[in-house]
């Protein structure tokens, strides 16, 4: 039987193909892109170097890593992802961060919860907290739990934050008055190196969870990089949203 998106998010995600032509699916391809965040690898490489640091530092990280779209810097995909938490971000950034989200989490979700073995009722969900602006809110936690079925798992940055891009548990810390899930889907906007999204994941599998899927809407791209440029430029004619792509496994959905 042929893959389909539940009717409320399908026509979400015609809304968006009709309306924001310059999204662009991220894509999993071996010895192309690397296989847990989905930026361009050295030839035969299946991991970049970030990623391959991450997996060689002996800490616990996320289980899976589900990528949405590209977010090249200074295009229209960036200034979404970076400017929808703006003060006043005006309701198409937010309406459209929103669509993205139910087409990646609503979509796809049922994906993350087969690779990893998990229930949807023994599941739940978090939002890597902001360390940069902890005390302010977090609108990204806002369009989540607007969507979501059952609250989720409070996090927040801890007191003392070292190097917040770096692979550093330490910088999160979960609330104490919570049991934790099995497993739970972890979601951030964007993912730049990755340390920031890794190190929440850590801080909830040294919490208690056994399965981490860390879903982030927009893998960010630096053309300023020959390879990356390279990259874009070779796969320019793949520039296209794909809705039905799974974000964790580019279209082998374990369904």
């Amino acid at each position: 039987m042929a893959r389909t998106l539940p009717a409320a998010v399908q026509t979400v995600a015609n809304h968006l193909l009709a309306n924001e032509g310059y999204l662009w699916s991220t894509f999993r391809r071996e010895g192309v892109t690397c296989l847990v965040c989905t930026t361009q690898v050295d030839a035969g490489e299946t991991l970049c170097k970030q990623c391959t640091g991450h997996r060689e530092s002996g800490i616990a990280i996320a289980d899976q890593v589900g990528s949405l779209i590209y977010a090249p810097y200074r295009e229209q995909s960036y200034h979404l992802v970076k400017n929808y938490k703006a003060d006043a971000p005006g309701p198409n950034l937010s309406a459209t961060m929103t669509s993205l989200l139910a087409v990646g989490l609503k979509g796809h979700q049922e994906c993350a919860f087969k690779l990893g073995q998990a229930r949807a009722e023994d599941a739940s969900w978090a939002v890597v907290p902001s360390l940069s602006r902890p005390h302010r809110p977090q609108p990204l936690l806002g369009l989540v739990a607007g969507m979501a079925k059952r609250p989720g798992i409070r996090m927040r940055a801890a007191d003392e934050v070292v190097n917040p891009r770096s692979l550093r548990p330490a910088n999160f810390v979960v609330e104490p008055d919570q049991d934790p899930p099995d497993f739970s889907i972890l979601i951030d906007d964007s993912w730049v190196g990755g340390g920031h999204a890794q190190s929440a994941a850590a801080a909830l599998k040294l919490w208690g969870v056994r399965h981490v899927a860390i879903f982030n809407v927009a893998r960010v791209l630096d053309p300023t990089w020959p390879a990356t440029a390279e990259f874009m430029s070779k796969y320019k004619a793949e520039r296209t949203f794909a809705p039905l792509r799974c974000p964790w496994t580019e279209g082998n959905c374990p369904l």
